[in-house]
């Protein structure tokens, strides 16, 4: 898939892809740093905030009320 060419999903694809990203994060780096926040000094949750917000803008679906992809 190329850059910028993410599709709107439905909710319930959105659902499951979210799920599955939030489990299986493909990158060895990123499941160090997530196992490791606290002794990197990071806040337990700041990790899934950043991630899933990355992912949340990159397919369009903004967890906000009031934004649309379109303002994206």
């Amino acid at each position: 898939m190329k850059l910028n060419d993410m599709r709107v999903m439905r909710e319930e694809k959105y659902l499951k892809f979210r799920d599955i990203i939030s489990k299986e994060l493909a990158d060895p780096v990123l499941e160090v740093i997530k196992d490791n926040q606290v002794a990197l000094g990071m806040d337990p949750d700041i990790f899934d905030l950043v991630y899933e917000g990355f992912w949340d803008l990159y397919c369009m679906r903004p967890r906000c009320d009031g934004i649309t992809p379109k303002m994206i």
